[in-house]
């Protein structure tokens, strides 16, 4: 599916816009979405996993936790998520 906006519409003539759709439809033809779409879910799987080893980490060796999950395992999670997200992204790109 392809959206078109009023502003589109507005500021470009119709060998632009159909440029612009043209451009769009190829994306869709050739599966670039989709390719990208299952690429970013696999690395975003890895995310995960790679942070919670560390924030597991984290949590026992520094903060010697020995039963179940403290504080510093959710924090560290969090931090290692958007951490390693932005390095995923990159890679994506």
């Amino acid at each position: 599916m392809v959206a078109v906006s009023t502003g589109l519409l507005t500021t470009l003539n119709n060998d632009e816009t159909e440029a612009v759709l043209g451009h769009e439809i190829s994306h869709i033809a050739n599966g670039d979405i989709v390719t990208m779409t299952l690429l970013q879910g696999i690395v975003n799987t890895f995310v995960f996993f790679f942070a919670s080893i560390i924030g597991h980490l984290v949590d026992r060796i520094v903060f010697k936790t020995e039963r179940g999950l403290g504080p510093a395992y959710y924090v560290t999670q969090l931090i290692a998520q958007i951490a390693l997200s932005i390095l995923a992204t990159i890679i994506v790109m």
